[in-house]
């Protein structure tokens, strides 16, 4: 046995890689240890390299762990497993989990979780969302729901900001257009779905 003498931080963060890389320890638990850990040094990057972990992981417990309390709570008690937990983390508002926890909660399927979720908002790399930009969305007070356990999986919560940005956007270039090739008669459609808009 080796004892060690240090402040509170330096134990927690030894107690925390004893237990992190010799027991192994539950989605849940790495969940409560790193949100802990952080609340004393707040520096993601250094818990990481201390762990030989990434910035990514790090922040993907940190997001399960600021669950809305009864899904952490079934996380914890293993009624859920991580990957639906995972899906319900897709989204930070935790409004929109306890609606969808509401509705689901017997659906054990994370795709469903995910696509209830995932239904009013809008993806980052939609066409109109590519238009815009995530800057400019930003700027004009749309939030981005990071999704940490998914590649391109972010979404934009306020997609009427979005259609309003793109609207103004093809505006602009259909009159540029019009000016330049002399048309008389331009109509911008801030769109993936062209069909209908163009059937008349």
């Amino acid at each position: 046995v080796m004892v060690l003498k240090g402040d509170d931080a330096t134990l927690s963060e030894t107690s925390l890689a004893a237990n992190f890389h010799q027991l192994k320890m539950t989605p849940a638990e790495e969940c409560r240890a790193f949100q802990h850990f952080l609340g004393t040094s707040g520096d993601i990057d250094a818990v990481a390299k201390r762990f030989g972990l990434t910035r990514r992981f790090v922040e993907g417990r940190l997001r399960l762990a600021s669950l809305a309390t009864p899904i952490f709570e079934a996380l914890s008690a293993n009624e859920i497993t991580l990957d639906v937990a995972k899906a319900y983390a897709s989204t930070e508002n935790q409004e929109k989990q306890l609606l969808i926890w509401n509705a689901y909660s017997s659906y054990s399927n994370a795709d469903t979780i995910r696509r209830a979720i995932a239904n009013e908002s809008m993806k980052a790399n939609d066409a109109v969302a590519l238009l815009v930009g995530e800057d400019r969305y930003v700027e004009a007070g749309g939030k981005v729901d990071r999704d940490l356990f998914s590649d391109g999986g972010d979404r934009w919560v306020n997609p009427e900001i979005a259609q309003r940005l793109a609207a103004d956007i093809m505006e602009a270039e259909a009159k540029r257009i019009g000016e330049e090739s002399g048309l008389a008669w331009i109509r911008p459609i801030a769109s993936s779905y062209t069909h209908n808009a163009a059937a008349g």
